[in-house]
């Protein structure tokens, strides 16, 4: 089973929510409509007059894993034009459709889709969050974690049990959304004496994202955070003035320099386990979620 996460942004007319429209009709989809005469368009027909109408890369890499890649039973994120995401399950083969309704909304290239709504960004696993922010119609969103946890949680609101697809394995940071990490590994540092000065955390700098303070010898230090596959090279860091932690969860760690220490992932993992009680609640849910507890749902607060 894959994951997918649809972008649902195409060129419909003023009066048409292409998003709503999707949910309501349950279909997943979009645009890149073509001309044809034909009662039912084959995908051969769709593919050389789109070709010839659209050439470029953008439309063929949506359709072809729309039409080829996307299986009946495949799990889809999407979110709608106020920000709720969703989550559904493929239920039928790619097929195109040209009626007026279709056409209106721009979502031609089509697959049938169950949708429950799940709400709130709490919930969703921080990997696919980023991968809806950085733009691009469809693509799959990989990992094991991110399959067991999606098919758990369409389980428990499509009205399954779910409990027997408990999330058991150890990738939380796919789980997390990057200002979850960078909470982490704040509270990681205050818990090893540093104290962290809150102001610094609103300066928008891309060097750091806080400044610390050592709370017995005064110590200024700066902590730099990545989710994902982004890498850090100590060298990039070493003119700051003072110590300076780096973590990424998933990229090289690369480069040395005397002020500069990478913070261990799996310490990171260790401190979540040994000190939930002072873990942001959306964090602590996570942890329950991964660990096969029963979780209580999320909510908007911290």
């Amino acid at each position: 089973m894959q994951v997918w996460r649809l972008n649902i942004n195409p060129a419909s007319d003023d009066d048409t929510d292409p998003r709503q429209f999707c949910l309501d009709n349950d279909i997943l989809g979009f645009g890149w409509p073509i001309k044809s005469d034909s009662e039912e368009v084959t995908w051969d027909e769709y593919e050389a007059k789109a070709e010839e109408k659209y050439g470029g890369e953008s439309w063929i890499k949506a359709t072809n894993a729309l039409y080829d890649r996307m299986e009946v039973g495949d799990l889809c994120w999407t979110r709608d034009h106020d920000g709720s995401y969703y989550l559904g399950a493929v239920t039928g083969p790619w097929r195109y459709e040209d009626s007026p309704e279709h056409r209106s909304a721009d979502i031609v290239n089509v697959r049938d889709c169950q949708w429950v709504k799940v709400g709130a960004p709490d919930a969703v696993p921080g990997k696919v969050i980023g991968s809806l922010d950085v733009g691009g119609t469809l693509q799959g969103v990989n990992g094991e974690t991110i399959q067991e946890y999606s098919s758990m949680l369409y389980q428990r609101l499509s009205g399954g049990d779910g409990d027997e697809d408990a999330v058991d394995t150890d990738d939380i940071f796919s789980l997390l959304h990057p200002e979850d990490c960078e909470d982490l590994v704040g509270l990681y540092l205050q818990e090893n004496g540093y104290r962290l000065i809150p102001s610094t955390s609103k300066t928008g700098t891309s060097t750091y994202e806080y400044v610390l303070k050592h709370r017995d010898t005064g110590e200024k230090a700066f902590a730099q955070v990545k989710r994902g596959t982004v890498s850090l090279d100590a060298e990039d860091y070493e003119m700051l003035e003072g110590q300076v932690f780096l973590f990424t969860t998933g990229g090289s760690q690369k480069g040395e320099a005397a002020n500069v220490e990478f913070l261990d992932p799996d310490a990171i993992r260790a401190f979540m386990r040994e000190n939930r009680q002072i873990l942001p609640d959306r964090i602590v849910e996570w942890t329950r979620i991964l660990n096969g507890e029963e979780w209580h749902g999320f909510s908007t607060s911290q």
